[in-house]
């Protein structure tokens, strides 16, 4: 898990110069061997990514909601066990109001996305 958070380090590193201001907690019980990282990202032009991504022995519960300057959302990728109907259940993304299917997702995957969007 400790392994996990250095690669989501690596990434901040790497994407840094569109990041103004990072927000970031890890916390990790390794006898229990569960691990969470969350926090708010602010990019360059004024959005947002919150995000939640817990780490546990057999599973992962995540949530990453970027919103652009004014708090509008743009995405919100979670795995919230709702919207059965979709082929990547628990995995969807809302986008326009609306849920969509989407693969399962880390905070890395969704960094990777969120860099194409940020206005530079």
């Amino acid at each position: 898990m400790r392994a996990y958070f250095l690669q989501v380090q690596d990434k901040l590193s790497e994407i840094a110069p569109i990041i103004s201001i990072a927000e970031i907690d890890f916390e990790e019980d390794e006898l229990l061997g569960i691990a969470s990282i969350k926090g708010r990202l602010t990019f360059i032009d004024g959005s947002t990514l919150d995000f939640s991504e817990k780490l546990l022995k057999d599973r992962r519960r995540y949530r990453f909601h970027y919103m652009d300057a004014k708090k509008n959302l743009i995405v919100r990728w979670d795995n919230v066990p709702h919207y059965r109907h979709l082929p990547t259940f628990p995995s969807h993304k809302h986008v326009s109001g609306k849920a969509e299917a989407a693969e399962s997702i880390s905070l890395i995957g969704a960094l990777n996305e969120i860099a194409l969007m940020v206005k530079i």
